[in-house]
């Protein structure tokens, strides 16, 4: 299952979302229009145990979250007039669809999480608002077994550094907890994950990058446990060189592996 965005006749962008079969040949194709028609991109996909497909992306000004049937039938679509970007969409045991991105708030943008239900009406959103003045930028979401909800993204702080922010919700939308990570090594410095993992036991691994002085940056990746206490940080870089991770896996041994730039 693959989903982007295709070019239409009046050079506009439309959802594209297409199934191929094992051996690559396209079984279905759908494109979405969204009633602004003015762009629309798809950015996260999803699966259900019964092949259900579920998107989300940029539609116009808002966020619009499809569910397909296994043929590729629009079965319905909710737009959030609150939400301008999606970066993750999963889906639960329980049938909920939750969508992680940012959202628009007071005088700026927070990391922003809608929870749906299997017939695509809204259960919840939350909005969460970093200490700074500057946009908070959610970049990636996963859930676990029991459909808490962790998000990771950068936020600004007070004294102009961007700074990675974590956060775990239980199904219901009730904020666990919060772990904002600062590297303290110089002011105005750049923390920002790329993505966010949760082994079998509850432990839970962002990777990213951070900034180690003006020009240069290490690939950090960080453990926290089921609480949101950090027990560890590892950072990977190279003398005068810019590295980051921009993917992590976690098998069920709590291995981690990491991949990205140096």
């Amino acid at each position: 299952y693959i989903t982007g965005y295709t070019h239409a006749s009046n050079g506009k962008q439309n959802y594209l979302t297409a199934k191929c079969d094992s051996n690559g040949n396209l079984k279905w194709m759908s494109i979405y229009n969204g009633p602004d028609n003015i762009g629309d991109a798809s950015l996260a996909i999803v699966t259900d145990s019964n092949k259900d497909v579920y998107v989300t992306g940029v539609s116009g000004f808002d966020v619009a979250t499809i569910k397909y049937n296994t043929q590729g039938n629009i079965q319905w679509v909710s737009r959030d007039t609150n939400a301008s970007t999606a970066v993750a969409i999963s889906v639960g045991q329980s049938g909920n669809i939750y969508v992680s991105g940012s959202g628009k708030a007071p005088n700026k943008r927070g990391f922003y999480t809608i929870a749906y239900n299997s017939d695509g009406a809204k259960l919840w959103d939350r909005t969460y608002l970093g200490p700074g003045p500057e946009w908070d930028n959610a970049r990636d979401m996963v859930i676990d077994e029991n459909e808490n909800i962790f998000v990771t993204g950068s936020v600004s702080s007070i004294n102009g550094e961007t700074d990675i922010a974590t956060i775990m919700y239980d199904r219901d939308g009730d904020q666990l907890w919060e772990n904002i990570y600062d590297h303290g090594v110089f002011l105005n410095g750049t923390d920002d994950p790329s993505e966010i993992k949760v082994d079998n036991q509850g432990n839970v691994y962002v990777g990213g990058f951070s900034e180690k002085d003006t020009i240069t940056r290490d690939g950090i990746l960080i453990k926290y446990d089921y609480q949101g206490n950090m027990l560890w940080k590892k950072t990977y870089g190279n003398t005068d060189s810019d590295d980051g991770f921009l993917s992590i896996a976690v098998d069920k041994y709590s291995n981690i592996y990491a991949t990205g730039y140096s």
